[in-house]
């Protein structure tokens, strides 16, 4: 593609691409890992969870209108699954300058259904074009408002302003998952891996589980929404 907007700075690009390093780490926990901690990872097999809605906005609807979920945790859910896409799209746009937004768009979608896929071959939980659809939002989102922040911006100004705002991104994101659900980041055994997918699909309320006990009971379940 074309150049990028560093003026080939060698250190802007590393310090861009370490940032981008970070992030994508990030959403690979949050995404694929959640609720699985980091040292039982050979035992991924044994969670085994799976479901698939094909219909757009159906899980949102779904969620808004279960009583039993809390409002909180259905804005939470919406607002997170744009948000977490935002650095993404910023990053991509700074580093792509040349694409339009149509074509950043496309590569976020293809990334979202990306995640989505190897949620549903590994049996890490729900594959939901809701998901793909509001990943898409952030992304989007996020590659407009750093066009428009900073295009009259080259070189070290454009570095420092993007570093700038992709900290404050992480860094809020970071402390409202510690406010709100420091699992998705730092796990333990006693998290419920699957208390999201199940309020969805209203098996009812679950108490904590074990991973690699009680919870392989859901294996081989698949929910199929379209």
């Amino acid at each position: 593609m074309g150049k990028d907007n560093f003026g080939g700075c060698k250190k802007s690009k590393l310090v861009i691409n370490c940032i981008s390093i970070v992030c994508f780490l990030i959403v690979v926990k949050i995404i694929l890992l959640k609720g699985i901690p980091l040292y039982s990872l050979h035992k991924i097999s044994n969670i085994g969870f799976r479901s698939v809605n094909l219909i757009p906005f159906y899980s949102i609807v779904e969620m808004i209108l279960d009583g039993s979920i809390s409002t909180m945790r259905v804005i939470l859910n919406i607002l997170g699954n744009i948000i977490i896409f935002i650095p993404m799209g910023v990053i991509f746009s700074i580093k792509k300058p040349d694409l339009s937004i149509k074509n950043i768009l496309v590569f976020i979608i293809s990334v979202s259904v990306s995640f989505e896929l190897l949620q549903f071959i590994f049996g890490l939980g729900s594959t939901d074009i809701d998901d793909v659809i509001l990943n898409s939002l952030g992304g989007v989102l996020g590659a407009v408002f750093i066009r428009r922040f900073t295009s009259d911006l080259k070189g070290t100004e454009l570095l420092n302003k993007t570093i700038l705002i992709l900290l404050i991104m992480v860094g809020s994101g970071i402390a409202t998952i510690f406010v709100y659900d420091k699992s998705l980041l730092f796990s333990n055994l006693g998290t419920n891996y699957i208390e999201e997918n199940i309020e969805v699909l209203n098996y009812g309320k679950q108490g904590t589980e074990d991973y690699f006990g009680d919870i392989t009971k859901y294996e081989d379940i698949l929910c199929i929404y379209g």
